[in-house]
């Protein structure tokens, strides 16, 4: 019984050491460290690409078959290419013995590592006795590109993150709106809010046209805000023109047809008030009228917008070209001429003019709009499934 007693002694202990996260197990005299490095990570990754700090941070998980062990000390070598650190040697950062116990994020402390840097690494440990463990295995981590001018390339579907873009408009240039956050807010001028007439115009070729309200320009001064804009609205689809007169807000507009709106073309609208009526113009034409008596209120000092309700709602979806102020009601004849874009008669009284010509100047003289509200959309991920034959090299 004694003689089969230690012969299960000496089978099974080392079986148990081995057991122990598949380490083997140790003679009692055996020399050097039993404290091992495993599990390299850079920046918590494994063999990470498109590390975007210039100086990395090193982690790795300690392992003993022996209770109670720690480390007392640690050397990190950084290499350009594995040939140079099989030879032990750390181009990039040899940390050298380094008395700590840390073995979470040790930080790369030379000379920053630039973008698309290619990097070997691996640690030694000493363990509690001050022995040291044989090298790790080796990892590698690669550099990402950290400057803005290292990016060659150009955005697919980019986030708007400037604003609205120029494209090609009616006249020149004009702002292209997604119609889900983008606007251009014009300061106030008092010049904006004349008190006898006015006139409101500019060219739009809309994307959508559904029932909301998409403005063109809009300025939100309360019960005394100016507004053009298109929308369904006491039960027909048209162009609309809101304005404070005597006190109240006062809000009409004329019918006009949607498929004309988004047959891809440019559009111009109008609205002015001559003090007793309000009347509509599409393309040149008169639409429609609606009776309104009396002075325009010009108190407010808030911005104005184009493409928006005050920068927070009714985003028009589309493009918006030259839009104009004037201090006066235009006649037919001068809304007749303005497609052709030139001033003449038709500069008289101008006290706002957003030609959007490349730039969001006033012509009239007032000051330039800004960009705001741009949105960022999300960009496109593509994944393609393949097989690989052989060994992977890297």
């Amino acid at each position: 019984m004694k003689l089969w007693i230690a012969i299960l002694l000496a089978v099974t202990v080392p079986a148990l050491h081995k057991g122990l996260r598949g380490q083997p197990s140790y003679a009692a005299g055996a020399q050097g460290s039993r404290v091992t490095a495993e599990e390299l990570r850079c920046e918590y990754l494994i063999y990470p690409v498109g590390i975007d700090t210039p100086k990395p941070r090193f982690s790795w998980i300690l392992q003993s078959n022996e209770r109670g062990q720690m480390q007392s000390a640690y050397r990190v070598l950084v290499a350009s290419d594995e040939k140079t650190l099989a030879s032990n040697r750390g181009d990039k950062w040899d940390s050298g013995k380094v008395s700590s116990d840390q073995s979470v994020n040790v930080p790369y402390q030379v000379k920053p590592l630039s973008s698309g840097e290619q990097c070997s690494w691996k640690v030694r440990v000493w363990d509690k006795r001050g022995r040291p463990s044989p090298w790790s295995e080796p990892a590698t981590f690669e550099m990402g590109l950290l400057q803005k001018s290292d990016w060659q390339g150009k955005w697919i579907a980019m986030g708007d993150t400037d604003g609205p873009r120029f494209v090609p408009g009616r006249l020149g240039q004009a702002i292209d709106l997604n119609g889900r956050g983008q606007t251009v807010r014009i300061p106030h001028n008092a010049r904006l809010k004349p008190r006898d007439q006015i006139t409101i115009s500019a060219w739009i070729k809309p994307t959508e046209c559904s029932d909301r309200w998409r403005e063109v320009y809009r300025k939100e001064d309360g019960e005394a805000r100016h507004l053009l804009a298109i929308a369904k609205d006491s039960g027909f689809y048209g162009l609309w023109c809101g304005l404070g007169i005597n006190g109240e807000y006062v809000e009409r507009g004329a019918p006009l047809s949607r498929d004309q709106l988004k047959d891809g073309r440019w559009h111009l609208v109008t609205v002015t008030y001559d003090g007793t009526v309000i009347q509509f113009y599409a393309d040149g034409k008169q639409i429609g009228t609606a009776d309104a008596d009396g002075k325009l209120d010009t108190q407010g000092t808030r911005p104005a917008y184009i493409g928006s309700l005050g920068g927070r709602s009714e985003f028009f979806p589309g493009g918006i070209d030259d839009v104009r102020v004037y201090d006066r009601a235009l006649s037919a004849r001068e809304i007749e001429m303005l497609p052709g874009g030139q001033l003449g008669v038709a500069g008289k009284g101008l006290v706002g003019w957003w030609k959007l010509d490349g730039d969001l100047a006033d012509g009239a003289g007032g000051q330039a709009g800004t960009a705001v509200g741009a949105e960022t959309s999300p960009a496109p991920m593509f994944r393609k499934e393949f097989e690989i034959e052989g060994q992977i090299a890297r």
